[in-house]
This record gives C-alpha cells, structure tokens and sequence, in this order.
C-alpha cells in the first residue's frame, strides 16, 4: 500500500470527514423550556414589583438606594433573550418598576443561562455563590451595584422565612422584628395589585 494511501483519524481525512458532518448536519439548540421560562418570567416580575413597593416601605432599603439619581435604570435579566425585570428611580426618588426595561440600563445583573437563574430563583444558592461560578455577570457602576445588591438582600428578608433568607445570604440583615413583619404584610396585601409602569 503506497504511503499516503492511508491517513491516521487524527490526519487530514478526518478532519474534512468531520467538517462534511458539521456543514451536513448543524447543531441542534434544544427546545426551550416553557415551564422554567414562565416560572423565571414570573419570579422575576414578583422581585421586580417587591423591589419598587420596599423602597418605599422600608428606610433601608430606601437608604441603600438614596444616591441613584433620576432615571436611573437597573436590571436583572436571564441570557440569552430571557425574561427580565427592570427597576428606574423616579424625579421624585420613587423606584419604579418598568417590566422589561431599556436594552442597556446603567447596572446590568445577567444570569448567564436559565440554570443559573433558576437556582437563585428558587433560592437554592445565593447570588454571590452563581456570581463565583461565572452564573451571573455584573456590567454597570461598581458602588451602585453594590448599592442594588444590598437593597436586594433586604428586599429578600422583608420576604422571605428567615429559614430561607439564611440559605442564601452569608449575614442576615438585621430588620427590627415589628417592622419586618409589618412591612412584610404590606407586601404581601400589595404585590398583586402592583404592576409595570410605562416608560
């Protein structure tokens, strides 16, 4: 058999018999999964609303928020063209939620995949721990961002059991019993009645 007769599977033969393949029968993306998308739509849309009536509720979190100057936008958003929820401060220093929100807000919160969402989502991990697995990409103003972080670490104790809040924050913040519980109710009676504002 002369030399060239025969090429090894790592040689040029398989390398055009594997390009023949990918041009013949491309990747196929998996369907999407409607149930996960409506959940994450939903949750989304309920930390969106809770973030806007806490702010102005209760004084921490107004307080973490004071300095984000009006028409400031920030969003929580699931990659790619998922669900999102976007926040934007008011003139009259009101936080506002506004559904979808702008394509580039000032702060971008983005959950790399639906997984990642999901798990923070369903309060299975926090979002430092998904933010370490490179689940969650932070892009906008780094004292703002923080700032945001905060006020949604107070949002999701106002909201949450404590058993659940502890779960997914290293230090619970320190809510007096009588003003947590009671903002908490207000809350609650609240939320179905808050909707998105036109921008």
């Amino acid at each position: 058999m002369p030399h060239n007769a025969y090429e090894s599977p790592s040689g040029r033969g398989a390398k055009n018999m594997d390009a023949s393949i990918d041009k013949a029968y491309p990747d196929v993306q998996p369907p999407g999964r409607p149930v996960a998308r409506l959940y994450a739509r939903v949750a989304l849309g309920l930390v969106g609303r809770a973030f806007a009536l806490a702010q102005r509720l209760d004084p921490d979190v107004r307080r973490e928020l004071a300095d984000l100057p009006a028409g400031f936008a920030f969003a929580l958003r699931v990659h790619p063209r998922g669900p999102s929820a976007a926040l934007r401060m008011g003139a009259d220093g009101k936080l506002r939620y506004v559904g979808f929100g702008p394509e580039a807000p000032e702060v971008l919160m983005r959950f790399q995949n639906m997984a990642s969402a999901l798990s923070v989502l369903t309060f299975s991990a926090s979002a430092f721990e998904v933010y370490a697995r490179n689940g969650l990409a932070v892009s906008g103003d780094l004292p703002a961002t923080m700032a945001i972080i905060r006020a949604l670490g107070l949002v999701e104790t106002l909201l949450l059991p404590r058993f659940v809040v502890r779960r997914v924050l290293k230090r619970v913040p320190d809510i007096p019993f009588l003003r947590k519980h009671g903002v908490r109710v207000a809350l609650y009676l609240s939320l179905p009645f808050a909707g998105p504002t036109k921008e």
